[in-house]
């Protein structure tokens, strides 16, 4: 017990115990994200993609979500992004602030790029907002 206690006092200040936000480091997702076939990043079009939660009483922010689509090259991807969001008195403007780049693998930061409200429909599952990046057209929810 008491050396459990210790390994936290004495671990190097570089080491992470939390899970990144999108924005905060700037290399490969952490190992969780997998880039298997079936992964959150990459991966089959059969994934219903995660998305952030919005609580009713909230309208404005900034969330972590992911969002799926195909990429410039026709490849179904998976990626994490940050998005704000601002209530307008009808719905949200959305803005895409950073995003998992799937050709070099690191994030790209201040992309700055609004997302369209949508009602799209893709292997079942629906989607409101979508935002044309420079890698692809990528789908998603708040």
């Amino acid at each position: 017990m008491i050396l459990w206690l210790l390994s936290f006092v004495f671990l190097p200040t570089s080491v992470q115990i939390s899970a990144p936000r999108p924005g905060n480091f700037r290399t490969a997702p952490p190992s969780y994200y997998d880039m298997g076939e079936n992964s959150l990043i990459g991966g089959n079009n059969n994934v219903d993609c995660c998305h952030g939660i919005v609580p009713d009483w909230q309208n404005q922010g900034t969330i972590n979500i992911m969002a799926c689509g195909y990429d410039l090259e026709g490849v179904w991807q998976n990626i994490p992004m940050s998005v704000r969001y601002q209530y307008n008195g009808i719905g949200y403007d959305v803005v895409v602030l950073n995003a998992w780049n799937p050709f070099s693998d690191l994030w790209e930061d201040g992309i700055d790029m609004p997302a369209y409200s949508t009602n799209y429909v893709i292997n079942g599952n629906t989607y409101s907002y979508y935002a044309p990046l420079s890698t692809g057209t990528y789908y998603f929810n708040l």
